[in-house]
């Protein structure tokens, strides 16, 4: 067997499928992945499956590898040689996406740099900024939307950005979404943020809802009240 078509062959092990490039991206491995994409013709864009988070994702390329296990020297090294930073997994997550969960503003910025859409979705809907309202990445929903990021956009479960920073009791990103123009829309279950802020009992951020004028009626105030008990 060559050496280039080694370097195509899939290790399978516990459900993951990669290639020596993806597992170098994974490793944060600089060195042996500067060695393969400087010796070898190797396809960037070759999709691997990959255990991220404990989960088994299918259609990652290395810069998502890259993007999601926070090594920047090796996103650089990738999207340098032309790997498609807009490349989805199977499940339409992208390279941002997968920086945005890990909440690495650095990779964020870079990629955004380089033409990664802020508003690609997966396949509920859900955009990164979401993902980084939900786990609270502040300083990175504040990069999502000084660079486009719609704050109003509806995962099919109807909620918003706002919606999963609220749940979470993440206020300075709900104060972040208001600041950019989020609005307090109902999801699949007739729900606001604040009503979900309400029933998790996150105080704070009930209460920072309640101070803005004009984002509550009169009666959608009583019923956070009483619902906050």
């Amino acid at each position: 067997m060559s050496a280039a078509l080694h370097l195509q062959k899939f290790d399978e092990v516990d459900g993951q499928s990669v290639t020596p490039l993806t597992m170098a991206a994974m490793m944060g491995n600089v060195t042996f992945v500067k060695t393969l994409l400087t010796q070898f013709d190797i396809d960037l864009e070759r999709e691997c499956n990959v255990v991220f988070d404990g989960l088994l994702v299918y259609g990652a390329t290395a810069l998502w590898v890259a993007a999601g296990m926070g090594h920047m020297q090796v996103v650089k090294m990738l999207v340098q040689r032309g790997a498609d930073v807009n490349h989805n997994t199977k499940a339409q997550s992208s390279p941002l996406r997968a920086a945005c969960y890990e909440g690495r503003l650095d990779i964020v910025k870079y990629l955004i740099e380089h033409g990664a859409d802020v508003n690609l979705a997966n396949t509920y809907n859900n955009t990164s900024i979401m993902i980084a309202a939900y786990k609270g990445h502040a300083h990175v929903v504040d990069t999502l939307l000084k660079n486009g990021a719609n704050p109003n956009e509806q995962a099919l479960c109807g909620a918003t950005a706002l919606h999963y920073a609220a749940e979470c009791g993440h206020l300075e990103v709900c104060r972040l979404l208001l600041d950019h123009g989020a609005r307090m829309q109902k999801n699949e279950h007739g729900l606001t943020p604040v009503l979900q802020a309400a029933e998790r009992t996150h105080e704070a951020v009930v209460e920072m809802f309640i101070s803005r004028p004009g984002l509550m009626t009169k009666e959608e105030t009583i019923t956070t009240i009483e619902l906050m008990g």
